[in-house]
């Protein structure tokens, strides 16, 4: 749970992708296909609310483990909110990869790289 919740440590391109994207993709086609099916939506607005602001802090979590992970500080999140450059962050959370071993944010996430 600490993965979702904590902006402590880093996250490695692998399990940004395995444990953050692929589950919300999975998630959105099964409620996209469950709607597509009964027409009715699956989360009412009562709902929305309550997920909503665990989802909002969760993704901004796994960002700042990203960025930590490629040796930026979480700060750099904010960089989303200024035109043009903010286009450019995400892009960068998504595809480069860490820097190897470890740096001030923590341990390498990987396991099989060599912790220096």
């Amino acid at each position: 749970m600490e993965f979702y919740l904590s902006p402590d440590g880093r996250v490695s391109v692998g399990q940004f992708w395995l444990n953050y994207v692929l589950p919300i993709l999975l998630a959105s086609m099964a409620i996209g296909f469950v709607y597509g099916i009964t027409g009715a939506p699956i989360v009412g607005s009562s709902m929305i609310l309550i997920l909503g602001p665990v989802l909002i802090w969760s993704n901004i979590v796994i960002v700042i483990k990203r960025l930590h992970d490629i040796g930026w500080t979480g700060w750099a999140i904010l960089l989303t909110l200024v035109p043009i450059v903010g286009f450019i962050v995400p892009i960068i959370v998504w595809f480069v990869p860490g820097k190897l071993g470890a740096n001030r944010y923590g341990r390498d996430p990987r396991p099989w790289m060599p912790q220096l």
